[in-house]
């Protein structure tokens, strides 16, 4: 899926992190642009949560970033976002639950936090290769 993502969503984009060394950083903070956006993409979404969930695991483990491609100061809100986005999706197949995820009443909560995770990683920027 996170191949999809690459060709669907990442590829008519232009990030901030397209030259960032790490690729598992890079897909985040792209993953996080389509989440934080002001015009809200459901495909785009359910590709960004497939990624953020299914490939990085922010909620299955995401301390397995630290160091490689989180910075310490972004584990807790990457933990909290994993949290927040599985909250989001229920039992949705996370590539389909779009749509289903903007309608839940605790995406707003997931969205600011995808932002501030965001912020702060425009901030901290890459970690070098």
């Amino acid at each position: 899926m996170r191949d999809l993502f690459k060709q669907r969503i990442a590829k008519e984009m232009r990030s901030l992190a397209d030259k960032w060394w790490n690729e598992d950083r890079r897909d985040l903070f792209r993953s996080l642009e389509v989440i934080a956006s002001d015009t809200p993409n459901p495909d785009g979404i359910g590709l960004s949560l497939d990624t953020i969930l299914n490939d990085l695991e922010l909620y299955d483990d995401p301390m397995q970033g630290r160091g490689s491609w989180l910075f310490d100061n972004e584990l807790h809100l990457a933990r909290a976002l994993g949290e927040k986005l599985k909250k989001t999706v229920d039992q949705a197949r996370l590539v389909e639950a779009g749509p289903a995820t903007l309608a839940s009443v605790s995406w707003p909560d997931a969205r600011r936090t995808a932002v501030s995770l965001l912020s702060l990683m425009a901030v901290n920027g890459d970690f070098t290769g």
